[in-house]
């Protein structure tokens, strides 16, 4: 129903004069319908349906004047009698339409404010998400502009700057509130290093013109606040509002100093090509017969060395995964064909035995008159590991929007049908089963509507540190795997000793306990034994006062030769039902908070297992202090 539909009704003219109205329709439809019809109709079979709508529409008090003016309507002309009164059989007949037109308008009032309540309810929750998803933009704009490496300088459609970011900032030498509101003439001063003239600034340009505007080339330098020059590269483009005015400029700078001096060192030296590749940000190696003839120095961190004789020498197949041997034997015989070998995501394996992936293209050169061939690695171990990583959070972020979701629309008739369970619960002379059977009943849906108050007390969480208690944390990453724990009849034992509350992000330990607890129950076979220990110590870093929690399992235990790489991205012993992340995240989110993971392991003897052992400081200063040195460098913490 629209606004205006909305302000209509809810005029007392209109309402109550449609009581009327729609009562004396009724009283009309009733008297055609008994034309039509050879057998006595119902005194108020149109009446009901005219108080409902009445009541719906209007609310409670027309409903009850339609309610009154329907009773009064059938006394007098349906049923009216010669004598001028009416028989006890119409008089209880017109009780019990009066006291179901007044329970109709109760009802029919509840409804309608409930729906205006909920429909005000939307509204304000949608202005909010506009609001929070405007401010969100413009925090994302404003960090992408203050992180880019070129200049940005925004003015309004006077020309006044309005905006500049830190490279600006660095390029023009003004700060932003010294150049707030200054024509932006004044502060982006262009001159041709040819001539020696001042060129236009082009914000003034594209205003002029309302195009966007780009100059590239070797003539344009910008002049600082102190008088310094920098070859620049700009660009400028105006701002349009929904009326397509403009409302200002924004104008991109680059520097191209360091460009041109590396240009002009290339054109100068006969070493170009050594230089090139040493400042290349790739690993290069250059390989001849399947020797390695040359190595840059990105080469050297790649694989491990220390010193480029380390790796001069080597057949180039052993720094290369055996798995990938027989495809890089292939890209190398395409190369020395003439050809180019494509980029290709490849394993190669450290000195020190790591195996890292990388992305690899390969090219044929000269090397002292023999056809070499040139490879370009990349490492892209990390890339990966982030990839994967947003990945399974978009996943879990999905699956938690629909589990709270479900959760919400389950509350409602959940919370009905447990007032009814309680109802037919205390019904009198109910039997003795039966009140056992509603008790389970009753049982079973507190603990539905315990769950699902959970799922949306997850989805709600926020990541901001505060008090927490550990205990509670961990009870509800058991309650979450639930169905892992039964379907392995698994036997949970609970040790919890001490204060077990510190500062913490919640969500962030939950995913931590749930990870090692998922581990433990999935190593295991059918009836083994998972321990949970809580309890106070001293942080091993700085003596503090701390909570060591322990998960220990019965399972056959982690073998020697891969305990070192648990802890490593993307690696996983479950085949494809392991993503590689849990340990991975678990300690990346410990080390976030400060604290410690370490883990011991026995796979020979009667008793194997494993159990993994969390430090974690009850004040939380460490996590702070990392948190606040990230935001000076720029560097957000890991969600």
């Amino acid at each position: 129903m629209t606004d205006d539909s909305n302000n209509m009704l809810n005029r007392p003219l209109v309402r109550y004069g449609g009581a009327a109205t729609v009562v004396l329709l009724a009283f009309q439809v009733r008297e055609v319908l008994q034309q039509l019809s050879s057998a006595e109709l119902p005194a108020y079979i149109t009446f009901f349906p005219a108080v409902m709508v009445v009541a719906m529409l209007g609310g409670f008090w027309p409903g009850i004047v339609a309610t009154l003016m329907s009773s009064v309507v059938a006394g007098t002309w349906i049923f009216g009698h010669p004598s001028g009164g009416m028989h006890t059989v119409d008089l209880i007949s017109q009780a019990i339409f009066i006291a179901a037109g007044f329970m109709m308008s109760v009802f029919a009032d509840v409804y309608r404010e409930t729906r205006h309540r909920a429909e005000a309810y939307e509204r304000e929750l949608a202005v909010r998400e506009s609001q929070l998803a405007l401010q969100q933009s413009r925090e994302r704009l404003r960090v992408t502009l203050s992180s880019i490496a070129d200049a940005v300088i925004s003015c309004d459609a006077a020309g006044r700057v309005s905006f500049m970011n830190p490279k600006a900032e660095e390029l023009t030498g003004w700060s932003t509130e010294a150049a707030s509101d200054m024509p932006i003439r004044d502060v982006v001063r262009v001159m041709d290093e040819t001539t020696g003239q001042a060129m236009e600034d082009i914000a003034s340009q594209v205003l002029r013109e309302r195009l966007a505007v780009r100059r590239v080339g070797d003539r344009q330098v910008l002049v600082a606040r102190s008088g310094s020059f920098t070859p620049i590269e700009d660009s400028a483009a105006p701002i349009l509002d929904e009326h397509g005015e403009v409302t200002g400029v924004v104008t991109v700078m680059h520097s191209v100093g360091e460009q041109r001096r590396a240009q002009e060192q290339i054109r100068a030296s006969e070493l170009r090509y050594r230089t090139l590749v040493e400042m290349s940000p790739d690993a290069v190696v250059v390989h001849l017969n399947g020797r390695v003839v040359y190595v840059n120095a990105v080469a050297l961190q790649l694989f491990g060395a220390q010193q480029r004789e380390q790796l001069q020498g080597m057949n180039v197949f052993d720094l290369v995964h055996p798995e990938e041997r027989s495809v890089c034997g292939e890209r190398v015989a395409l190369v020395e064909r003439g050809g180019v070998a494509p980029l290709r995501e490849l394993r190669i394996v450290r000195l020190g035995g790591e195996v890292v992936t990388v992305e690899a293209v390969a090219a044929g050169i000269d090397w002292q008159g023999q056809v070499a061939v040139q490879s370009i690695l990349r490492d892209i171990t990390a890339r990966k590991a982030a990839e994967a990583v947003l990945i399974q959070s978009e996943k879990l972020a999905t699956v938690g929007r629909m589990a709270a979701s479900i959760a919400h629309e389950i509350n409602n008739p959940l919370a009905a049908v447990m007032n009814t369970v309680f109802l037919a619960r205390k019904t009198p002379e109910m039997p003795t089963p039966a009140i056992a059977y509603l008790e389970t009943a009753e049982e079973e849906l507190m603990r539905v509507s315990h769950i699902t108050r959970q799922v949306l007390g997850f989805y709600r969480e926020s990541s901001v540190l505060k008090r927490v208690r550990v205990d509670s944390i961990m009870d509800s990453a058991v309650d979450l795997l639930q169905s892992r724990i039964r379907s392995k009849h698994a036997n949970i034992e609970r040790r919890y000793r001490g204060d077990m509350e510190i500062l913490a992000v919640a969500g962030e330990l939950r995913q931590v306990f749930s990870n090692l607890l998922a581990n433990s129950v999935e190593c295991m076979e059918t009836g083994g034994t998972v321990g949970l220990h809580i309890t106070e110590c001293h942080c091993p870093k700085n003596g503090a006062r701390g909570v060591r929690v322990s998960v220990g399992d019965t399972g056959p235990g982690i073998q020697p030769g891969i305990r070192p790489r648990i802890f490593e991205a993307l690696f996983t012993t479950k085949g494809d039902t392991g993503t590689g992340l849990g340990l991975w995240v678990s300690k990346q989110l410990v080390e976030k908070h400060g604290g410690t993971i370490r883990y011991r392991s026995r796979v020979d003897g009667e008793r194997t297992g494993t159990v993994f052992s969390i430090v974690l400081s009850a004040s939380g200063e460490e996590r702070s202090a990392r948190e606040a040195a990230a935001g000076e460098n720029g560097v957000s913490s890991l969600r």
